[in-house]
């Protein structure tokens, strides 16, 4: 119950930081960024929360703040990002407006994820409040997850890195349901070149149009055994470019690829599959070479089910959603890259993953209050657990 007053004596001013947020359109570095990044570091100060804002070697700035001292005993990570994809076609309202109706925040970024850093900090906030938190509690927040962490996360974690911690939380949108992992993802694009000629004279040249074709239905077919839940590995073409007219016989075909990788799949492996499809197509086509690019590695990651700290997540959410479950996240995340520097990551935050990047993405305020209350009753669960191999 006091949890539960407390909530709502800050969701007056969770409702202020969310639409401060959403009204900047951080669809990449610049100024609306480094507002948003204000916005947030004021609300953190004004719940008594000192954030350091660092900057990482490729000149993207980080946000910290650390709650609780270091004593023995657990600790938790909660991480999120600020940057949004642009808003696209088809929206109803001002994607940037933070327009408010029926208790429900509409625009870019309200899930995807906005909604789940203000559920961070309302937690924090609370458990302040309340006396707490009682385990050591960090927030990361980066700019770039958008495009892939490459600006942010993955430069501070290898250059500055993060505490050992028992548990993270990616405050992604996953409906509240604490999921236990997601796919990871390799990105390839693959160029074929031949000879360009006139197409009115294809004796002239090398044509690699036909060759590109032979390698789509060459592509291999993932295959691997998934627990129930889990989509299974994908590969799947995306992009195809050649001739600027349609009376040129291109010099260069180039198609690109996605690769949907599941926990326990080797991403090097994925990559020579493919690679060896190049090779076998280009043999079979006389004058064509083929060329493989790796432009990025997302790893998969996974929490076991029985994992204590997974587990003590489940009977959080389940104290306010009777019917909240496991769940897995198809997409990829900062959970693959927080989970391959040591820390074991569940995805959990509130909205529906499928306004995520959508038309008119909005989100309830009653549901960032509840994965707020969620939160602070896995924080009272993960204090009472071991921390894991003993670590002070």
């Amino acid at each position: 119950m006091a949890a539960a007053s407390a909530i709502g004596r800050w969701m007056p001013s969770a409702e202020r930081l969310l639409c401060d947020l959403v009204r900047e359109p951080t669809e990449g570095p610049g100024p609306a960024l480094d507002r948003a990044i204000g916005h947030l570091v004021e609300a953190l100060e004004q719940v008594g929360v000192g954030a350091a804002v660092e900057q990482t070697s490729a000149g993207l700035p980080m946000v910290r703040a650390v709650v609780g001292d270091d004593r023995r005993g657990p600790s938790v990570l909660f991480q999120g990002h600020l940057d949004v994809v642009p808003p696209g076609q088809g929206w109803t309202v001002d994607p940037y407006a933070a327009r408010v109706v029926d208790g429900v925040v509409w625009g870019r970024g309200t899930c995807d994820m906005k909604g789940g850093l203000v559920a961070s900090v309302l937690a924090i906030a609370v458990s302040l409040e309340l006396g707490g938190p009682p385990l050591r509690t960090e927030l990361l927040v980066s700019p770039d997850e958008e495009s892939g962490s490459d600006r942010g996360l993955l430069p501070y974690l290898e250059e500055v890195g993060v505490a050992p911690h028992d548990i993270a939380v990616c405050a992604e949108p996953t409906g509240g349901k604490p999921f236990l992992g997601n796919r990871g993802l390799v990105w390839m694009t693959v160029r074929l070149r031949g000879a360009a000629a006139h197409a009115g004279i294809p004796s002239a040249g090398r044509n690699p149009v036909p060759a590109l074709a032979d390698l789509i239905r060459s592509l291999p077919r993932p295959v691997a055994d998934v627990p129930e839940g889990i989509a299974p590995p994908s590969l799947t073409p995306t992009l195809t470019s050649g001739s600027d007219a349609i009376n040129v016989i291109p010099a260069v075909a180039t198609l690109g690829l996605d690769r949907r990788l599941v926990p326990g799949e080797d991403p090097q492996a994925a990559i020579a599959e493919v690679d060896r499809a190049v090779r076998e197509v280009t043999a079979r086509h006389d004058g064509i070479e083929g060329e493989l690019e790796v432009l990025k590695i997302w790893p998969p990651c996974s929490v076991e089910a029985d994992d204590p700290y997974a587990m003590a997540a489940l009977e959080a959410a389940r104290s306010v959603r009777s019917d909240a479950a496991f769940g897995f996240d198809d997409a990829a995340n900062d959970a693959s890259f927080l989970s391959a520097a040591g820390t074991p990551t569940l995805v959990w935050g509130p909205g529906a993953p499928e306004f995520a990047h959508a038309a008119d993405e909005r989100i309830a305020l009653d549901e960032i209050a509840a994965v707020a209350t969620m939160y602070l009753a896995a924080i009272e669960r993960w204090s009472e657990l071991e921390p894991r191999g003993g670590r002070p």
